[in-house]
């Protein structure tokens, strides 16, 4: 009895500990705010964005262990100029670059319309690193919600499209080797995209889909 009261404490100790290394995929949105000394920033939520310093953001973002599967909504670019958040966008490109973090562009050239996409919603996609294409191992989230894996997660992602009905939705995968062959904007449910029209269509929602950025971003 001891001994199995022991592998229990075990085996639940182990499952925490894997849990805390490796926590479910984030959607974080990010954007220069117009000051151009601050920033806009959310993790997993369709809202405003809180105002937040350089010194903050990248303490805020190591404090998350972003990892393979999460993913930054970029709102501004560091170029031509990256003025006085130079380091900033350095830290940045080198934990996206070395986290192996997806970044999507969303409004880079309009202040106004990166602001928006603070307010629509972001159903996303993980899938594995060199093998964006396999539904059999892709993992579905909204605002880093679980819904499911495979085709079951596809599902549950659609039945969720048609009960809340959004004007607008990102649809955003997990960050691949874009030195290998995949079609633009590869995704696990290329041959399930006839459903997901439908479920869009159903609900008068609009998808925006973004491929990642290719290389660094400095």
């Amino acid at each position: 009895m001891r001994r199995l009261a022991l592998s229990f404490i075990w085996v639940l100790a182990a499952c925490c500990a894997d849990g805390q290394a490796k926590p479910q995929p984030r959607v974080v949105r990010l954007m220069l705010s117009s000051d151009g000394v601050g920033w806009l920033y959310s993790v997993n939520s369709a809202g405003a964005g809180t105002h937040i310093s350089g010194q903050n953001l990248t303490n805020k973002l190591d404090s998350l262990h972003l990892h393979q599967g999460d993913l930054i909504l970029l709102g501004s670019l560091p170029y031509p100029d990256p003025g006085p958040m130079a380091e900033t966008w350095r830290w940045i490109a080198r934990l996206c670059e070395s986290s192996n973090v997806a970044v999507h562009l969303y409004g880079a050239y309009d202040a106004t319309a990166a602001e928006r996409m603070f307010t629509i919603p972001v159903y996303h996609w993980s899938a594995p690193y060199d093998d964006p294409l396999s539904l059999a191992d892709a993992s579905f989230f909204h605002e880093g919600r679980f819904l499911g894996v495979s085709t079951n997660g596809f599902e549950t992602m659609l039945n969720d499209i048609r009960r809340l009905r959004p004007k607008k939705v990102f649809i955003l995968g997990s960050l691949y080797d874009v030195y290998r062959q995949f079609p633009p904007t590869p995704t696990p449910y290329e041959h399930q995209r006839d459903r997901l029209n439908a479920a869009l269509q159903e609900g008068g929602t609009v998808p925006i889909e973004l491929d990642v950025v290719k290389g660094p971003l400095l």
